[in-house]
């Protein structure tokens, strides 16, 4: 059963507990989705949290990027636990969008063995960048490769790679051979 249909599931009688995302072959943890009354009110994965983390794991479902079970257990959620509350309808319309910009972007995706290197007159004379494209400037900072920006960024997929191809445009980043 997909992660999608689980959630409709718990969520058409009220459920309050948790989701845990296993891996199939070995049960190791990958993430969890809190439930609090039938809605979604948190989750974890991929080093991700709250709504970046579901719409990450509901996209690598949709992918089949993991291989995983899932586990359900009633469980008192408190109110510190509580990030956000969404409706499964909620999370079919934004998982359904963001799922089409993810796909537009991946056509757009530099190969992982690229590499990268911010360009040091950007810093002087470039203008100022946005916060998506910020947030990849820190992470070059301290990694090079394409593969790692997508591995360290805490953003989704398609916002990367937006704003890799945004950085490009502006001449902020340079590929290194």
């Amino acid at each position: 059963m997909s992660v999608l249909e689980t959630i409709e599931e718990q969520s058409s009688f009220g459920f309050t507990g948790r989701i845990n995302v296993l891996k199939a072959t070995d049960g190791q943890f990958l993430g969890v989705i809190f439930l609090k009354d039938g809605d979604v009110v948190s989750s974890q994965f991929a080093r991700k949290t709250g709504l970046t983390a579901l719409i990450s794991l509901l996209i690598a479902d949709l992918e089949s990027l993991v291989d995983y079970r899932l586990v359900v257990e009633p469980e008192i959620v408190n109110e510190s636990d509580v990030e956000f509350g969404l409706k499964v309808s909620d999370i079919k319309a934004r998982s359904s969008k963001l799922y089409q910009e993810h796909l537009e972007a991946k056509k757009l995706r530099p190969p992982n063995e690229l590499r990268l290197m911010i360009n040091p007159s950007y810093i002087n004379d470039g203008e100022k960048p946005d916060s998506t494209e910020f947030a990849i400037l820190k992470t070059l900072v301290e990694y090079s490769k394409v593969e790692d920006v997508y591995k360290h960024t805490d953003l989704f997929e398609f916002e990367i790679t937006k704003g890799l191809v945004g950085l490009r445009k502006k001449s902020a980043i340079k590929v290194v051979k």
